[in-house]
C-alpha cells in the first residue's frame, strides 16, 4: 500500500462544486482513510524482509538476498520484488531446470488467516480466468512453518510504471496497451472478479517478437465473486486499493463493481497521454478529497493530442473517471473496442501523412489530326505488322483515316499538274498520254475522297510513253 501522495510538480485542477457539508464530509472521509492506511501499513504490513528461518548455514548471498535451499522442488536464486503481503522471488525447479516466479507469504504474516486466504485467491484467479493476460501459476502450498507460496510464469520485460518513468510512451503504444489492459479485465469482470488495484506497477508489458503483450498482475485485494465482502470483513475499516488510482466509492469504503476498475483504466490512460498522475498533491488526505470532489481535467488541456482523435480520448477518458460510475463505461470489452476505433482512427492519419506525395499532371489535350499535319517526322512501318486486307470482305475492312491536309495540298497539285501536261503536251504525245493522267485522275479522285488505301492498288498502273511509240 501506497502511503505518500505523488510528489510529482504540482498540477492545478479546477475542484468540482459542492456545499460545506459535503466538503467537510469528504475531508472527514478523507482523514479516516488516511488513518486506516497507516494503521494497516505499520501495524498488520510492516516493511519487507527476506525470508527467514529456512536458510542455510554458510549460504552465499546474490544482489544483497539470502539464498536458501528449497520451496518444494523449486531453488531460490534471488529476489525479484516485494510488497505489503510477500515477496517475489526467481526460482528454479530442481529436476526440470525450469525458471519461475515464487510468491511468499511473509512470515510475520504466517497464520495470518485473511492473508493466506489472500494468497490461495490470488492462485486461483488464473485457473479461474484462463487467459493469456494473466499470469499462470504452476504450483501452490502450504509450508508446515507457516509459510504460503505459490509458483508462477516467470516474465521478461517490463512493468508499465518502469516504462513510463524512462519516456513517454508514443500515442499508439500506449493506446495499444491500455487496450490490452480492456482485453485482460474482460474475462476478470466476466467471471465476476474485480481487481481493485490496477496501476503501472500491476501492468507488465512482455516483448512478443517487438510487439507489445501485456500481463496482469497481483490480485491479491481482488474481490472474487465466491466471496465477495470475505477480504473486508478480514480487514475491517481498511480502504483497499492504491490511493491515486482508486475510485471514489472505494475511498468511501462502499461496494466496488467492474466499473471501479475501469475508473483505475482511465486514471492509468491519463497518465500515459499526459506524462502525470490523475491528482497530484502534497498530503493523503488532499490526494483522497481530490478523488472525491475533484473534476480532473481532459488530456487535451495538458498535452497536444492529434486533432483526429483529441475529441474521442478526452471524451472516453473523462467518462472512466466519472465521479457517478453509472456514467462510466459498461464493461472493460465496450472501452476496448472504443480504444480499438480510436487507434484505427490514428494508425490510418499517420499512413496517410507517411505516404509519398504523387503529383498527378493533366495531360494537355492534343489535336491528333493537326500534330500529324505539322510534323516532320516520316512515319515508319513495320513490315512484320502488315495484315493482306485483300481476303477480308468489304464491310470487314476499318474505316478510312482522315488525309492530313499536307497531303491533300499534294494530291492536289499533282492533280493541277497533270492537267497541264495535258494541255501542254505536243498532239502527238497527248494519244499516249491520256491513259496515263485518266489513271492518276482516278487515283487522286479516290485519295481526295478518303477511299481505303488497299482500294487504290486496283487501278490500272501508269503506262509508260515513248516517241517509238505509233
Amino acid at each position: 500500500m501506497k502511503q505518500a501522495a505523488a510528489t510529482r510538480s504540482s498540477q492545478s485542477s479546477s475542484g468540482g462544486t459542492a456545499g460545506p457539508s459535503a466538503v467537510q464530509t469528504a475531508q472527514a472521509t478523507a482523514s479516516q482513510a488516511q488513518a486506516t492506511l497507516e494503521r494497516a501499513d505499520t501495524q498488520a504490513c510492516p516493511l519487507p524482509t527476506p525470508i527467514q528461518g529456512l536458510l542455510g548455514d554458510g549460504e552465499e548471498r546474490e544482489s544483497g538476498v539470502e539464498l536458501i535451499s528449497r520451496l518444494g522442488p523449486y531453488r531460490l536464486l534471488k529476489l525479484i520484488g516485494s510488497g505489503a503481503m510477500g515477496n517475489v522471488y526467481e526460482a528454479e525447479h530442481v529436476l526440470l531446470g525450469r525458471r519461475v516466479a515464487i510468491k511468499t507469504l511473509r512470515l510475520e504474516l504466517a497464520g495470518n488467516r485473511s492473508f493466506e486466504e489472500r494468497m490461495f485467491a490470488e492462485a486461483r484467479v488464473s485457473d479461474i480466468v484462463g487467459n493469456d493476460h494473466i499470469v499462470q501459476v504452476f504450483d501452490l502450498a502450504h509450508e508446515p512453518n507457516g509459510l504460503t507460496w505459490f509458483a508462477m510464469e516467470l516474465l521478461e520485460g517490463d512493468s508499465l510504471a518502469s516504462l513510463c518513468d524512462r519516456r513517454t510512451l508514443p500515442l499508439a503504444r500506449a493506446l495499444d496497451i491500455v487496450r490490452q489492459i480492456c482485453d485482460a479485465l474482460t474475462p476478470v469482470h466476466e467471471a465476476g472478479i474485480v481487481h481493485r488495484d490496477i496501476k503501472p506497477d500491476n501492468v507488465f508489458v512482455v516483448d512478443h517478437g517487438g510487439t507489445d503483450f501485456v500481463k496482469l498482475l497481483d490480485f491479491g485485494i481482488a474481490r472474487l465473486p465466491a466471496a465477495p465482502n470475505a477480504a473486508a470483513a478480514h480487514m475491517p475499516e481498511v480502504v483497499i486499493g492504491t490511493p491515486p488510482y482508486m475510485a471514489p466509492e472505494q475511498v468511501f469504503g462502499g461496494e466496488v463493481d467492474q466499473r471501479s476498475d475501469l475508473y483505475a483504466v482511465g486514471a492509468l490512460l491519463f497518465e500515459l497521454l499526459t506524462g502525470r498522475v490523475l491528482f497530484e498533491r502534497e498530503s493523503m488526505t488532499e490526494l483522497l478529497g481530490a478523488v472525491v470532489l475533484a473534476q480532473p481535467s481532459v488530456p487535451s488541456e495538458q498535452v497536444e493530442l492529434p486533432e483526429s482523435v483529441r475529441a474521442d480520448l478526452d471524451d472516453v477518458v473523462a467518462r472512466c473517471l466519472a465521479k457517478d460510475r453509472d456514467q462510466r463505461p459498461a464493461s472493460a470489452r465496450e472501452l476496448a473496442e472504443e480504444l480499438s476505433q480510436i487507434a484505427a482512427r490514428l494508425q490510418s492519419e499517420t499512413d496517410a501523412q507517411d505516404a509519398p506525395e504523387v503529383e498527378v499532371v493533366e495531360p494537355a489535350p492534343i489535336d491528333a489530326l493537326s500534330e500529324l499535319a505539322v510534323s516532320e517526322q516520316p512515319l515508319c512501318f513495320d513490315p512484320s505488322l502488315e495484315v493482306d486486307l485483300s481476303a477480308l470482305d468489304d464491310d470487314e475492312l476499318p474505316e478510312p483515316l482522315p488525309r492530313p491536309a499536307r497531303q491533300r495540298r499534294a494530291v492536289a497539285w499533282l492533280a493541277l499538274g497533270a492537267a497541264a501536261a495535258t494541255w501542254l503536251a505536243p498532239t502527238s504525245a497527248i494519244v499516249h498520254v491520256q491513259p496515263a493522267v485518266a489513271n492518276v485522275g482516278s487515283w487522286v479522285t479516290a485519295v481526295v475522297a478518303g477511299a481505303p488505301w488497299n482500294k487504290l492498288g486496283a487501278a490500272a498502273p501508269i503506262e509508260s510513253a515513248s516517241a517509238s511509240d505509233p
